[in-house]
């Protein structure tokens, strides 16, 4: 009988992709569903961000509409209802701060002098007697008061410029995801979301 031709049979390698342990693994095309995951889930994500920015701007705008701006002096800095408004301590730290006071206030609505309170998580020194002071009263309730528009407007800011990227990030992720470098961005982000910020 003579040798059979044929040789020995090359193993490990078939066309398509790798094999490990007799199973056909495409890198490429896992590599791609890892992807579409990542992308899929940070579209999901952003469009929870962006109703969350849309419910924050309708509130802004509804709290600018109802409350309006006035000058007031304060007329009292004294204890809250439920804690002591303490001094501040000497090392100046800010820290753990248990102390509310509470703020008595003149201010002026069509000619009328109302006197109203507000309280404010701080110390003492934090106003002072005769100081003026913005505040916002409730054009539907004038007793009601509060002098945090001034952080309202910084949050607002903030919430706008998230709105902004998250937006342009989304439609880069729906209509440019077949973009190289799309593509190395939505991996980058995918990586750190998932394995990134490990202690």
């Amino acid at each position: 009988m003579g040798k059979q031709k044929g040789g020995k049979q090359k193993g490990g390698k078939q066309k398509g992709g790798k094999q490990n342990g007799g199973i056909n693994v495409d890198g490429k095309k896992l590599l791609n569903t890892g992807l579409t995951f990542c992308n899929n889930f940070a579209i999901f994500t952003n469009a929870i961000i962006i109703l969350l920015c849309i419910g924050f701007i309708i509130f802004y705008f509804y709290f600018n509409n109802r409350y309006i701006d006035t000058q007031g002096i304060i007329i009292s800095v004294k204890d809250s209802h439920n804690k002591k408004c303490f001094n501040e301590p000497p090392t100046g730290s800010r820290k753990d701060i248990n102390s509310r006071c509470t703020l008595e206030i003149s201010y002026n609505v069509n000619n009328e002098n109302i006197k109203s309170t507000v309280e404010y998580t701080g110390y003492l020194e934090d106003y002072g007697v005769g100081d003026n002071i913005i505040v916002s009263y409730n054009k539907d309730d004038i007793n009601d008061i509060t002098i945090d528009k001034k952080i309202l407007n910084i949050v607002m800011f903030v919430c706008l410029v998230i709105f902004l990227f998250t937006i342009i990030g989304t439609y880069l992720r729906i209509y440019h995801s077949d973009n190289s470098l799309i593509q190395f961005w939505i991996g980058m982000t995918c990586f750190n979301t998932f394995f990134g910020n490990r202690d």
